[in-house]
């Protein structure tokens, strides 16, 4: 005989309650940020009153705090699952890898609670930033243990096991970005494609990758008194800047005094060139999209399209660590309010286009083997966006050893069959 808990029971009933606004609250901050989601329209859309909503959430700190909880524990369960059901390296990273799309299209069948993606630690204050973090540094050893081990067993190709699990990770990651872009009987198939790319890469023959540092950036000029180009250089120096700390401690988390005092200047003198953090980060990203616009111009002079989109990613990945650098992370864009995001998103896509462009090419001289080009421009983008973390988690290493060993999965893919 089978029991079910009794609809009495008021422990159940309050945890499915609470259930219910952390999916609720998880699909608007996914959707729109945290920062432009209050509790106030949380409640409205569960039919709350907001005295209500207190009576499970105290703030909208804790409620962020418990859905990013709640997403680190429904990832380790499919760590978990995979590393249970796989023997080699591959094996996980293939059983982990269907059962995150597997979880992606039981979210868009309404089968499964949606879970909040994990865009915007940052900006939880330090005991809950702390928490979380560490739970997602042990989501990350898991993907490294998975590739170091199928290196370990030859079941695997990697150079260097930590940049590839930092590659592989944030893409795994990125993909709730724009499986939203799909209907749910395609995203089983998406994940395939993904896996694919994972173990075999872009290239049809491997390549010697681009090792060479590019020359960036303009030749110094003399500003002189001529004031407009010094205002372009202390623009440049507040986007520079204020990336780098948005990127390291997220919007919330950064002080416009702070960024002020590290470029050495007074708050007058910074307001008269920044209105606002919104307006810097904004000029941020639009540098940083520009910057992208030009490295895509650049390599489109060179060669078939693998070569193209080599070059082009090279070269934005010294960007990274250069003076010219670092570019802004893409998931701070739902910092920035609507109209303003809605800006930024067409930029993003208009780069994305080139990129798959570049694919289609490759895929049309015979460089680059027949693949999903969606699938490929958005596992680009999420490699973009991962290599804002190297210089945290691989310091040392040389930029032109690293690049390659980056993108080793992306062109030549990691497994070893």
């Amino acid at each position: 005989m089978t029991t079910t808990a009794s609809p009495f029971n008021r422990e159940q009933q309050h945890q499915q309650k609470r259930q219910a606004i952390l999916s609720e609250a998880a699909k608007l901050f996914n959707r729109q940020g945290t920062r432009a989601t209050t509790l106030a329209e949380i409640a409205a859309r569960l039919q709350l009153t907001k005295t209500s909503l207190y009576y499970y959430v105290k703030t909208k700190e804790e409620l962020i705090y418990l859905c990013y909880l709640n997403s680190c524990n429904e990832q380790d369960k499919l760590y978990r699952l995979a590393a249970a059901a796989g023997i080699s390296g591959r094996q996980r990273i293939e059983q982990l890898t269907r059962a995150y799309f597997c979880s992606c299209q039981n979210i868009a069948l309404k089968r499964q609670a949606e879970a909040a993606v994990l865009t915007e630690i940052k900006t939880l204050k330090d005991k809950h930033r702390k928490d979380i973090s560490r739970r997602y540094r042990a989501l990350y050893r898991g993907v490294r243990g998975f590739i170091e081990q199928g290196v370990a067993d030859g079941s695997l190709v990697s150079r260097d096991p930590a940049a590839t699990a930092l590659a592989f990770f944030f893409n795994l990651q990125w993909t709730f970005t724009w499986l939203q872009m799909l209907k749910a009987e395609e995203i089983p198939a998406a994940g395939e494609s993904f896996l694919d790319i994972c173990l075999h890469g872009f290239a049809t023959e491997p390549r010697e990758p681009p090792r060479q540092t590019p020359a960036l950036g303009s030749p110094a000029i003399e500003a002189g008194f001529d004031r407009s180009v010094q205002s372009q250089r202390k623009q440049a120096a507040f986007f520079r800047t204020g990336s780098r700390y948005f990127n390291s401690k997220g919007f919330k988390g950064t002080s416009l005094d702070e960024i002020a005092r590290a470029l050495d200047v007074t708050k007058g003198a910074f307001y008269y060139h920044i209105q606002s953090k919104e307006d810097l980060l904004y000029q941020c990203f639009k540098r940083t999209l520009d910057l992208t616009a030009q490295m895509q111009a650049r390599a489109r002079r060179s060669g078939d399209g693998l070569t193209q989109l080599q070059l082009c990613l090279h070269y934005l990945f010294c960007i990274q660590s250069s003076a010219e650098g670092p570019l802004v992370r893409y998931n701070l864009v739902n910092a920035l309010d609507a109209r303003r995001r809605k800006k930024v998103i067409e930029l993003i896509r208009g780069v994305d286009r080139q990129f798959r462009q570049f694919v289609q090419t490759g895929i049309d001289d015979g460089s680059i083997r027949p693949l999903n080009t969606l699938v490929a421009e958005q596992m680009i983008s999420g490699t973009l966006n991962a290599s804002a973390d190297l210089d945290e988690r691989l310091p040392t290493a040389a930029p032109g050893r690293l690049s390659a060993d980056f993108y080793q999965m992306l062109f030549d893919g990691i497994s070893a069959q």
